[in-house]
């Protein structure tokens, strides 16, 4: 994943990070077995607040205003299925930059 570096509102994505799916072709997100009962709603009511698209799996090459927005959209994804993405690395000398890794929950701690 790439970012360019001109400056953008967060919510907004470029025609190139969006995928050709619409909102409306998408199902309600529903909470996983396995979550607690009582965070269900919560869960499913954020989730659900995301723009649709962020529920989809981040593909090579998609663009991104800004460090930040595909901060959001990988958090969004990552809530979604269940882990956390932490950002290891940025640069922005003359090109901005970072990097993500996946973090499993319940695996060991990265401190």
């Amino acid at each position: 994943m790439s970012v360019q570096p001109t400056p953008a509102a967060l919510p907004a994505a470029t025609p190139a990070a969006t995928p050709a799916a619409t909102p409306a072709a998408l199902p309600a997100w529903c909470a996983k077995p396995r979550c607690p009962k009582h965070l269900v709603a919560v869960l499913e009511r954020a989730v659900n607040a995301l723009p649709p698209v962020w529920l989809l799996q981040p593909t090579t090459g998609e663009v991104f205003d800004s460090i930040e927005y595909c901060k959001y959209r990988l958090q969004g994804y990552a809530l979604a299925e269940g882990f956390d993405i932490v950002q290891t690395r940025r640069d922005t000398k003359k090109v901005p930059k970072a990097h993500f890794e996946y973090l499993k929950y319940g695996e060991s701690t990265r401190n």
